[in-house]
């Protein structure tokens, strides 16, 4: 069994995500999207146990703040599974996302997303291969200022990429994002109108 199946197991959105369950090897990659009220969508693919049984597998991706959408296993041992949430920083309430705290923030125009997984298998001294490790895409409701660990950026678009090795060898992976606010729900413009000018009378 590789090293990237027999971990997969572990974390569950692996990052976000996802954000995902320890995913290794190409290991696990995440695409999603969050809404301005915190609500959002994830797609995840990770590798699956040779022995997993698939309608466990769809439980642990459920909860009263996780809504599962899709579950496609794959003849390549590894699955998407397709979640609906509510609530971002409720992620962890779905047994498949227990690892991932999410928590979200706002000082003034700006917004800021913090996403830490916890590598509940941590391996100091595995090998560097060279592979590719995971792959976390978010689309956030705002133009993207900055993140950390070098990721790319384009609009409201982050992507974050690392190898393997270093996903093994720590104990936890931390990703953060800030993006341009909108302006809160109701809020009006603080700016008057310029005033009418009267016409003179006789």
């Amino acid at each position: 069994m590789s090293d990237c199946v027999r971990r997969g197991r572990g974390l569950a959105w692996g990052a976000l995500l996802v954000l995902s369950s320890g995913y290794l090897s190409g290991c696990f990659t995440a695409d999603a999207t969050l809404e301005p009220d915190g609500k959002g969508t994830i797609e995840l693919t990770y590798p699956l146990l040779p022995n997993a049984q698939v309608e466990k597998e769809k439980e642990r991706f459920g909860s009263p703040h996780v809504t599962l959408v899709s579950y496609v296993p794959k003849a390549d041992h590894t699955a998407t599974v397709t979640v609906r949430f509510d609530d971002a920083t409720k992620l962890s309430t779905a047994e498949g996302f227990k690892q991932v705290d999410v928590t979200r923030s706002r000082d003034g125009d700006t917004e800021r997303l913090r996403i830490l997984v916890t590598n509940p298998n941590v391996n100091p001294v595995a090998k560097d291969d060279g592979r590719d490790g995971p792959r976390v895409t978010l689309r956030l409701p705002g133009k993207v200022l900055e993140a950390n660990r070098k990721a790319e950026i384009a609009g409201d678009r982050v992507t974050w990429r690392m190898p393997l090795v270093e996903y093994l060898r720590a104990p936890a992976l931390e990703l953060t994002v800030s993006w341009t606010a909108a302006a809160p729900s109701g809020a009006t413009s603080t700016t008057e109108p310029p005033a009418k000018t009267g016409s003179s009378g006789s």
